[in-house]
């Protein structure tokens, strides 16, 4: 019998066990069956009206596995967005936000998938980018607060603690440090921890209060408040409250519970008295760039254990910094509280995972080269208080897309990192100079609003005294920092900047390695 005529085809209800039954067909030789229609009889009987439907379905499949494969590839979206931005079905669409709802947060590849599924989805309509970041969060949130609790056994054990920490300088790898990137491919910084005029100017100070309460202060501010209500303590989201630093490293310390309904009185009396929990950043104009927010956690972490008595590893110490970051929905990464807390110039690395474990290893070098980096480094305030802008959404935006100079540039400054240290432990301060002005180029590629004509004009002011530049934090204004060529001084570059600048606010600050 002719095979067009053969009834070896079984009738299915579904495509899916169509090509299964086919396939079992197949695997025993097509043999002759009953209930089975030839090929000549099912195109006689086929519904032609239904082919289109049916082709449309298969093409979409196909399309939609096409996107999860770039997605896990970590291709370029955008482009790939452009190229099929066409043919992408509401059904396609419709099956992507499904697979996104269905991933978890907190397993890593599920994770990747899923903040790039909103990527993807956000080219055709931006309120996925809000779910792309919503993700981030809440997926770094799920483990930094992995294990909190309330301490009902903590007590104040002192009258009062006061804690001084410095502010810090980055050098390179920034960027690298911030998720989603070092989630999934770890982070690499190379800081170092500076004072101001000889002093350390992150302030923070705990004390006992006779009255069941908490009272919360910023000195900066001079705001205060007396706190007896245990609902408005655990608030610690919004950005314009004064305290939410405050209430954020109490909840990180366990000092108050995270959600736990209890009253302060009953806290106060765990405690042994109420609580005074003051920040100050002394003499620092804000939008600095030094990292001070960031250190003033690190301080409130380290003052609160102290007057507990507990007694913590450096590891712990940033890792409640960052539970703080993140009750706080600040986002940003690790180092900054790491180049305060941590003395001196160190590299900082985490590997990847989505609860990120830092490592800080302090260079090896040598006083001469200290003493040479003291006095050829220097810090130059632009004037100008950096302009809050939607920076992080953007550099971690084109990240998660793919694009590629953010891709590669990222991965290019933590090499510049790498090689900083060498040359600072080789004692090479010229060329160390070099790579910080190679970081600068690579900074200006990841963010072109890192600088401005203000900025620009500045290094170029001062262009034959120094070797070496770089933006502080992420730039945009507050303080710039330079190395200096052999035998210039600190006051040559001030003298410099008052005759070009004249009372702008431009000037150099003294500073030291801490």
């Amino acid at each position: 019998m002719p095979l067009w005529e053969a009834a070896i085809y079984p009738v299915c209800d579904s495509m899916e066990e169509a090509v299964h039954q086919t396939l079992e067909a197949w695997r025993e030789g097509f043999p002759i069956r009953e209930d089975a229609i030839s090929l000549k009889d099912s195109f006689n009987q086929a519904d032609l009206s239904a082919l289109l439907p049916w082709q449309e379905k298969v093409s979409d499949k196909v399309e939609l596995e096409e996107i999860l494969e770039a997605i896990d590839r970590k291709e370029n979206l955008t482009r790939l967005v452009e190229q099929m931005r066409d043919g992408i079905s509401e059904r396609v669409k419709g099956e992507l936000l499904k697979e996104a709802q269905r991933l978890s947060e907190t397993e890593l590849d599920q994770f990747s998938r899923k903040i790039r599924i909103y990527y993807v989805l956000s080219c055709f309509d931006e309120k996925y980018m809000d779910s792309c970041f919503a993700t981030i969060s809440s997926g770094i949130l799920a483990g930094a607060v992995k294990g909190l609790c309330y301490d009902a056994d903590a007590k104040m054990g002192k009258d009062q603690v006061t804690v001084n920490l410095p502010v810090r300088v980055n050098w390179g790898g920034g960027w690298s440090d911030t998720p989603p990137y070092c989630m999934e491919h770890g982070g690499t910084v190379l800081n170092a921890a500076v004072m101001l005029d000889g002093n350390c100017p992150i302030e923070v100070v705990v004390k006992k209060v006779d009255e069941p309460v908490i009272v919360l202060a910023s000195a900066d501010s001079g705001a205060e408040q007396t706190f007896t209500d245990i609902s408005s303590l655990q608030d610690s989201s919004n950005p314009y409250d004064p305290f939410a630093l405050h209430k954020a490293a109490l909840i990180a310390c366990g000092v108050i519970p995270y959600k736990d309904p209890i009253s302060v009185q009953e806290i106060t009396e765990n405690l042994g008295s109420g609580l005074y929990l003051s920040t100050q950043v002394i003499n620092i104009p804000r939008g600095s760039g030094l990292g001070t927010s960031s250190i003033l956690a690190g301080a409130c972490v380290k003052a609160l254990y102290e007057m507990l008595g507990k007694e913590v590893t450096d590891e712990e110490l940033y890792d409640r910094v960052l539970c703080m970051e993140q009750i706080m929905s600040t986002g940003g990464g690790w180092q900054d509280q790491v180049g305060g807390l941590a003395p001196g110039i160190k590299m900082v690395s985490s590997e990847p995972a989505i609860r990120q474990r830092i490592t800080c290893v302090p260079c090896k070098i040598s006083e001469k080269t200290r003493k040479e980096l003291d006095e050829r480094f220097c810090l130059i305030y632009s004037g100008q208080r950096r302009l809050a802008r939607n920076l992080l959404r953007d550099v971690v935006g084109r990240y998660v897309g793919g694009i590629e100079d953010a891709v590669d540039v990222l991965y290019a400054i933590q090499q510049t990192a790498v090689l900083m240290r060498f040359e600072l432990e080789k004692g090479n301060i010229d060329g160390f100079a070099e790579l910080l002005n190679q970081h600068w180029e690579l900074s200006k590629k990841l963010d072109a609003s890192c600088t401005n004509t203000c900025i620009d004009m500045i290094f170029h002011s001062v262009e034959d005294l120094i070797d070496g530049k770089m933006i502080c934090g992420a730039g945009g204004g507050g303080f710039l920092q330079v190395v200096l060529k052999k035998g210039v001084t600190q006051e040559d570059v001030r003298k410099r900047l008052r005759e070009v600048f004249q009372d702008s606010g431009v000037d150099v600050w003294s500073c030291s390695l801490a």
